[in-house]
């Protein structure tokens, strides 16, 4: 059987390709498993400490949906797209120890955690802790499951990736992104240009799916924006940046900062800044979540910011944001 092996701690990688059936279930479930002895204790620290990334829309929505399961269910989610098990040898269960034997069989590890890829299915994580007590498993949970976040996370935004790319790209409007903003994005067929403009003092990209004209309605807008005034280093500053610039081009957008969340990420060309919040729409009486990505470009100083805005009233918007999000992160990261 070929397997593709990361050991988290050493970074070693050894890939083959992989002809396997798709991963089942949804992209975010996160299939856990454990000895019923060690459960109850494992629940509360990830529960409470671990996989908890939250978007609001303005509903709490969480970006992992765990489902725990016993050694012997593994059989029915054994292909799903991201598997956790995790193994602490005091007290002694053999349960769990022989699933995972059987899952490494053949390859030497020597050191744990490690993460594998397409064992049962393509597109697939199976990420295996093991610790000899529980005081260990405690101690070293930061450094472990910092990285394991991290790479199921990427993971997930991955899988979302693959799905919107399965469908047709918009080539004229993907042509008309790179012309004005020197930047390939993948944009489906069913992504309509609403506005733009090519003036440098507002160089613009309004890009919809969906009609917001209709009550109860899901739509989808993708907005992309040259910037010409200077990038506040203020969270406060940040929100207010984002409100006037996003009134030059809907005016009749507000912003609702209550649940405003901040990161920051480093890439060769662009200092990038992503701020999830809220919005209302003063006419059409909607609302609901707003993804900003401030661009600082570091080499040229073309400045952007791209804005995501979805409305799906009664309904989960986790999947609209994330594809949004996977348009951005894959074109610029």
């Amino acid at each position: 059987m070929c397997k593709k092996i990361i050991i988290l701690l050493t970074l070693l990688l050894v890939s083959c390709e992989s002809n396997k059936e798709p991963s089942k279930g949804n992209f975010n479930d996160l299939i856990i498993l454990s000895s019923i002895e060690d459960r109850e204790m494992l629940e509360k620290i990830i529960d409470n400490n671990i996989f908890i990334d939250t978007i609001f829309t303005p509903e709490p929505e969480s970006l992992f949906n765990k489902i725990w399961i016993k050694p012997e269910q593994f059989k029915y989610y054994k292909e799903y797209s991201n598997l956790l098990l995790i193994s602490i040898s005091d007290p002694p269960d053999q349960s769990i120890d022989v699933l995972i034997n059987k899952i490494i069989e053949n390859n030497q590890i020597e050191s744990f955690p490690i993460i594998l890829e397409d064992i049962y299915s393509s597109n697939q994580l199976i990420t295996i802790v093991k610790e000899s007590n529980q005081s260990l498993f405690k101690e070293n949970l930061d450094s472990s499951f910092y990285y394991i976040n991290s790479i199921i996370k990427n993971h997930i935004n991955d899988l979302y990736y693959q799905r919107y790319k399965s469908f047709p790209n918009d080539t004229l409007i993907s042509n008309l992104a790179f012309d004005l903003f020197g930047h390939s994005f993948y944009f489906r067929e069913d992504f309509k240009l609403i506005k733009y403009n090519k003036s440098n003092y507002l160089k613009y990209l309004w890009l919809g799916r969906g009609d917001i004209s209709v009550d109860n309605s899901i739509y989808q807008w993708f907005i992309i924006k040259s910037l010409n005034d200077s990038i506040p280093d203020d969270n406060v500053k940040i929100l207010d940046f984002i409100k006037n610039n996003i009134n030059e081009i809907i005016p009749e957008i507000e912003i609702v900062s209550k649940y405003s969340q901040f990161f920051i990420k480093s890439t060769e060309r662009y200092e990038i800044y992503k701020i999830n919040t809220l919005y209302n729409h003063t006419i059409y009486k909607t609302g609901g979540p707003l993804i900003s990505f401030i661009l600082k470009d570091k080499k040229n100083k073309e400045n952007k910011i791209i804005f995501g805005v979805v409305n799906a009233p009664g309904q989960s918007k986790l999947n609209s944001i994330k594809e949004l999000e996977s348009i951005v992160i894959n074109s610029i990261f």
